[in-house]
């Protein structure tokens, strides 16, 4: 069982996941890795992140990552873990699972908090 099947109570097909950019850039080096994207590569797409959040109507909205975050509320701090409100939404940030994955020394404690953020959005949900 993964940790947002643990920790929301909510299987994989329950949830809607998108990005922000839709094309992720790339760092041409010998082994093609990807870069964060730009301001003006992630403004591009806000408009259909906006669309896509309207049809699918969310009861809350959980950004994993600053990228995901800042799309949302530019120019505010990234604070994991605490909720945010988004044209009427509930907003929980919470580190990407890529960075979590970079710090191997605290990954369990950083698993144990992502776990406590989706556990509070579990409660807001009402499950």
């Amino acid at each position: 069982m993964g940790v947002i099947e643990g920790a929301l109570g909510l299987k994989r097909d329950d949830i809607y996941m998108t990005n922000v950019v839709k094309i992720w850039p790339n760092v041409v080096t010998r082994r093609l890795r990807t870069r964060p994207p730009r301001r003006d590569e992630a403004e591009f797409f806000i408009p259909f992140l906006l669309e896509e959040i309207g049809i699918v109507d969310p009861a809350v909205v959980i950004t994993a990552g600053k990228t995901a975050f800042s799309a949302l509320f530019p120019g505010r701090p990234f604070t994991p873990g605490e909720w945010a409100e988004f044209e009427g939404r509930a907003v929980m940030p919470v580190y990407h699972p890529s960075y979590l994955l970079r710090r191997q020394k605290r990954l369990n404690e950083s698993v144990a908090e992502l776990k406590v953020s989706l556990e509070s959005a579990r409660k807001k949900l009402g499950s």
